[in-house]
């Protein structure tokens, strides 16, 4: 994270890294000052609950605790949506491609090994794309509008 990157270890061990806006950097970097000490690789990690006077042991964040956080989180936030992390993905992966960022750095952010697995969100775009085309003066038949 000292770059404003972060290493993600995928799906098969696959390595990348990925870079972070400012704010989800500086939320990063908060919950890096408050997290537990251990020796534990994981950056995620939580404490499970205990009889009274034992220790808390760490371990890493399971994908269903993330999953069911994600949940919670939304029910508070009164989303209308089920929200799950794919569904986080796939938004981050459409505001890229809505934001005119080419798809091969869309690819490599979302880890994927072809371009063809990325293809499938670019499909989103195209209401976007009908849009803008639709307003250019050409095909409007108004050729003199700036």
């Amino acid at each position: 994270m000292r770059r404003g990157q972060l290493n993600l270890v995928g799906k098969g061990d696959k390595r990348r890294q990925v870079a972070l806006p400012t704010a989800t950097h500086a939320s990063l970097m908060a919950y890096r000052a408050v997290r537990p000490p251990t020796e534990l690789t994981t950056f995620f990690v939580t404490q499970r609950r205990v009889p009274k006077g034992q220790t808390f042991p760490i371990r890493p964040l399971a994908p269903r605790e993330i999953q069911r956080r994600i949940q919670q989180y939304a029910a508070q936030a009164g989303l209308p949506v089920q929200l799950t992390p794919h569904k986080l993905r796939h938004t981050f992966a459409t505001a890229l491609l809505e934001a005119s960022m080419d798809i091969r750095i869309v690819q490599e952010a979302l880890g994927h090994a072809h371009l063809s697995t990325t293809e499938i969100y670019a499909h989103v775009n195209v209401a976007t794309q009908k849009e803008a085309v639709n307003r250019l003066p050409y095909f409007t038949g108004n050729r003199h509008d700036h």
